[in-house]
């Protein structure tokens, strides 16, 4: 289609705007030179609007020829390309006469997209490969090579051999399991031992990830690790010191700072006491804490009762003060009452608050007046002399807390035990004499620190809370009298 060419013709509102303006006497030139600049945009406006029509009309021609010059030749097209299958080899005889046909339309469709495409409002240009549809096509053979050579890569011969496609089968890919083995035997990364089994009644352990089994005594206990007993009860020793006996089933775990104890069932007993050692209690989404003390945490159905028996402890933000006991359900905790005791607090092992073996010198070092290490044995000779030893650190005194020590002597009538507080105490000395029950045999000595006596004022005894920074033990008997030390240590033994 042609645009349309030639002058416009004439606008009669030109003359009438022309007859108007000059008819005008008494208008001033600058308002008729106004309306004649006016009267002339508006005109060139209109012509502009016109152009941009007829340029539209011309566009749409353009494209609705385009598409009925494509669909005119696309069966000539298909004809066209059609025998090239036969020139590039493949024997068109030999199969069927439908798979060919679905096939080769997708061909010269995907050859069409990659034209570039007429743009409307532009002249369509014949395309130069495609005959009109009144000239007789050109014969197969005369089909330039270049059109059928790029498409003969492109046939749908690569996706016939969808058998390459299986080449990562799930077969070869048992790798992905194999990554999952290291997370699941973790022996290469270190976990936490969180404590170990005590001796006692036969215990049931379930390790993360495992199966209920018999415990052994001295087992390592992990994050996540389960313990349960049916009869009787057992003792744990957590990782910082804490003492545990439980009756029923507990789950350990690790929580920020914490050391979770979960009451699966029954109850159990917590010493930590003077240790760097938090504990948590866990019913299900109840809970209690114990900063630093003694405790009995018992699961009751749907609720969680914490005792506390010394120091500090919190039951669902409530305080629960010593000799008291609080019950927390989910609308939370009860009053407290006076605690009534617990089987749990009967006959409970000795919790090892500082020991000293001797194995090497001590951390405070010894005194140095003559005092001698052999053998894992501290001794000292002479009546008169002593054997001492300085703590590192600093010993607390706690409820309930027992000096015990191991000593063989020979040819000493009488033993003088001497200990110093801390500073700024550090004057003041608890004494005690006593005699040795048997010569020449090791005997083991206990104090209880509640019955250790001032040396200036003896009614004056050792309390909770102080610091206590030696161990002085005099002897007295013949010249050459000997005094043999094994072992120190302070021990906390829950009282009834």
């Amino acid at each position: 289609m042609q645009r349309a060419t030639g002058p416009i013709p004439p606008d009669p509102t030109d003359e009438v705007v022309r007859r108007a303006t000059a008819n005008l006497p008494p208008a001033p030139a600058a308002l008729r030179a106004h309306l004649v600049q006016r009267f002339a945009a508006e005109q060139a406006l209109a012509r502009r609007r016109r152009a941009l029509w007829w340029q539209a009309v011309a566009g749409v021609a353009a494209a609705a020829a385009l598409v009925v010059a494509v669909l005119l030749n696309l069966e000539r097209l298909q004809d066209t390309l059609r025998p090239s299958a036969t020139a590039g080899g493949r024997d068109t005889a030999a199969e069927p006469a439908a798979a060919p046909r679905t096939d080769t339309p997708a061909r010269p469709a995907a050859n069409q997209t990659d034209r570039p495409q007429p743009q409307p409002g532009l002249a369509p240009e014949p395309e130069p490969q495609w005959p009109p549809k009144d000239t007789p096509g050109p014969a197969p053979d005369s089909v330039p090579a270049p059109v059928p050579a790029p498409e003969q890569p492109i046939p749908p011969a690569p996706p016939q051999p969808a058998p390459v496609v299986r080449e990562p089968e799930p077969a070869p890919q048992p790798p992905a399991p194999r990554e999952k083995e290291p997370t699941q035997a973790q022996p290469e990364q270190p976990r936490i031992v969180l404590g170990r089994l005590g001796e006692g009644v036969k215990a049931r352990i379930r390790q993360p990830g495992g199966d209920w089994a018999d415990a052994t005594a001295g087992v390592e206990l992990h994050d996540g690790t389960s313990l349960s007993v049916t009869r009787g009860h057992a003792e744990v020793w957590l990782a910082g010191g804490s003492l545990l006996r439980f009756d029923g089933e507990i789950r350990l775990a690790r929580a920020d700072k914490l050391t979770v104890v979960g009451v699966e069932s029954r109850a159990v007993y917590a010493d930590n006491i003077g240790l760097s050692e938090p504990l948590e209690f866990r019913a299900a989404d109840l809970s209690g804490t114990l900063e630093s003390g003694v405790a009995v945490a018992t699961r009751d159905q749907h609720a969680l009762e914490l005792a506390c028996l010394n120091g500090t402890a919190t039951l669902g933000g409530q305080p629960v003060a010593p000799g008291q006991e609080r019950r927390l359900t989910a609308r939370g905790a009860g009053q407290p009452r006076v605690f009534a005791g617990s089987r749990l607090t009967r006959d409970l092992p000795p919790r090892v608050v500082y020991r000293e073996d001797f194995d090497k010198a001590p951390e405070g070092g010894l005194y140095g007046d003559g005092e001698t290490l052999r053998d894992g044995l501290l001794a000292r000779r002479g009546a008169g002399n002593y054997a001492a030893f300085r703590y590192n650190p600093t010993v607390t005194v706690q409820p309930g807390m027992v000096l015990r020590f191991a000593a063989r002597t020979r040819g000493v009538s009488q033993l003088q035990l001497e200990v110093f507080l801390d500073k700024p105490h550090d004057e003041t000395c608890f004494n005690m004499r006593f005699r040795p029950v048997k010569d020449g045999q090791w005997q083991v000595y206990e104090i209880r620190l509640a019955d250790f006596p001032d040396k200036q004022n003896p009614a004056l005894k050792m309390q909770p809370g102080q610091l206590l920074r030696n161990f002085k033990l005099h002897l007295e008997g013949t010249p050459d009298a000997l005094v043999e030390i094994d072992w120190v240590e302070y021990v906390r033994i829950q009282e009834k």
